[in-house]
């Protein structure tokens, strides 16, 4: 499995406007849920996950992330949907539940096989090291262009 064929053009927002961490995961699951990725259940199990293990990482970069994600239960199609933000917002870190990081790009993992979901993950944080990339892609606001930026820097998932 390629990182990039996890991406696609429906599950790309780009300049997303979100108030909060609450509104741009619910932003983020209608948009799997409409194109068929998850299940009802994804967005409680999401919720639920994000109290206990939050997601936010603070990067060496100028931009931080987070990698909203649940269990593969409530998953039916493995994708990843991709929202660059127009201002970032904050979430919890995954470090440091007590502090908060300001995170300008959200990539919400729904994985459908549970041995994948560790090393989809894996793949996600070795990219996160490549802050040229993680730049140029807060930077990008056309979807086929980021499709494109994946292809182009092909990262295996085992």
């Amino acid at each position: 499995m390629i990182l990039s064929d996890l991406i696609k053009e429906e599950l790309i927002l780009t300049n997303l406007k979100c108030d909060n961490q609450n509104q741009a995961i619910n932003i983020l699951y209608e948009q799997l849920f409409r194109y068929g990725y998850v299940k009802e259940s994804y967005l409680q199990g999401v919720i639920n996950r994000e109290k206990t293990y939050p997601t936010g990482i603070k990067l060496d970069c100028s931009i931080n992330v987070a990698i909203p994600h649940t269990e593969a239960i409530h998953v039916l199609k493995s994708g990843i949907c991709l929202a660059i933000l127009k201002n970032p917002i904050k979430f919890k870190r995954i470090d440091n539940p007590d502090e908060s990081v300001e995170v300008s790009l959200i990539m919400m993992i729904a994985i459908k096989e549970q041995d994948k979901q560790v090393n989809v993950l894996e793949e996600l944080v070795s990219m996160f090291q490549n802050c040229n990339f993680i730049e140029k892609l807060a930077k990008q606001t056309e979807v086929k262009k980021i499709v494109d930026l994946f292809k182009n820097n092909a990262y295996c998932v085992k």
